[in-house]
């Protein structure tokens, strides 16, 4: 958005800051989903669950290739821009966590 050429003359300052907006609001989803997954661990407590091994290992291996893709993608955009660099850095952190 902050990209486009201005045909009509009249953009504001606040149109370059999309970009901030952007990631702030993907903040909030991502706090809106740990709200939720913490209050579903939470109501789990003391249950009794039988783990899926198999379909667990098949979702963690597609989850790790999926990060190395966004890796690739994400590594040139991240000396540029404030928000892909912390997309790029979040991606770095979850693929450390499924190797380690």
């Amino acid at each position: 958005m902050a990209t486009r050429k201005d045909t009509s003359g009249i953009r504001t300052f606040g149109s370059y800051r999309a970009e901030v907006f952007a990631s702030g609001l993907a903040v909030l989803l991502m706090l809106g989903v740990a709200a939720y997954v913490s209050i579903a661990a939470i109501g789990r407590i003391g249950a009794s669950v039988e783990v899926e091994s198999g379909a667990m290992l098949i979702v963690g291996a597609i989850g790790l290739a999926v990060n190395v893709a966004a890796l690739l993608l994400l590594r040139g955009g991240a000396r540029e821009s404030l928000n892909v660099k912390g997309a790029y850095l979040e991606v770095v952190a979850d693929t450390w966590v499924r190797w380690g």
